[in-house]
């Protein structure tokens, strides 16, 4: 009865295992792997390369858990299209997470039109075209100012440029009214498989509500490259 009992149980793991597909790896973005850093896990591309769907594991710096989503983003608008958020325990790791709900992920991309694709993030300078000839580079700015809730000096205002041959253009501002992130910096960028699009992804440090640990962050943009830059 017992092994009959643990057959069963070994069998349904494995099925589940199968069913989710290949377990994503995720992308080599902060050396440190700390449970206080967010952790991405490539999903796929979708709608002709301007979609794309990363399993984003945001810290959570008041609880045990992380902040699981799957979050689908539009590079031509950058609107996040499609969210799926999952709540999970940190420490019981990521081969756990996928063996539970990684089906639920699955079918959610497949709803999506997302087709799974090996992603790995790139540094800054884009080397893009056929021989690596188009040369795209990337200018972070932050605007600094006192928080007036809690009196510490942080980003109240970033603003990214990609620039190319000469021409540049903003593809991000963004701003917040409070609650300003301690630091921000450029952690590489994705291709799309078409090579038309890029996605961005920043790095940001969010202050702790009582101060340390504080927590990183990813945010992500877009922007169309090649022709009509």
């Amino acid at each position: 009865m017992k092994t009959t009992l643990i057959c069963t149980i070994l069998s349904g793991l494995i099925l589940q295992l199968v069913a989710a597909g290949p377990v994503p790896k995720p992308l080599e973005m902060f050396p440190g792997k700390s449970d206080l850093e967010a952790a991405v896990y490539p999903l796929g591309w979708a709608n002709n390369g301007t979609h794309i769907a990363l399993l984003i594991a945001q810290p959570n710096e008041a609880a045990d858990e992380r902040n699981w989503e799957v979050v689908i983003t539009d590079l031509a608008s950058d609107k996040v299209v499609f969210t799926k958020a999952i709540q999970y325990p940190a420490e019981a790791g990521f081969a756990r997470f996928w063996s539970e709900h990684g089906n639920a992920v699955e079918a959610a991309c497949r709803e999506q039109g997302v087709e799974r694709v090996a992603m790995r993030v790139h540094p800054f300078p884009a080397l893009l075209g056929r021989n690596g000839q188009d040369i795209y580079e990337a200018h972070l700015g932050t605007h600094w100012k006192e928080e007036p809730n809690f009196l510490y000096d942080g980003i109240n205002k970033l603003e990214l440029k990609l620039s190319n041959e000469g021409k540049e253009k903003t593809i991000l501002e963004k701003s917040w009214p409070q609650w300003f992130p301690l630091s921000a910096s450029l952690v590489g960028y994705i291709p799309n498989p078409e090579g038309t699009r890029i996605a961005v992804l920043l790095s940001l440090v969010e202050r702790g509500y009582e101060g340390p640990p504080h927590t990183r962050h990813v945010l992500i943009t877009g922007s169309r490259v090649g022709e009509r830059f």
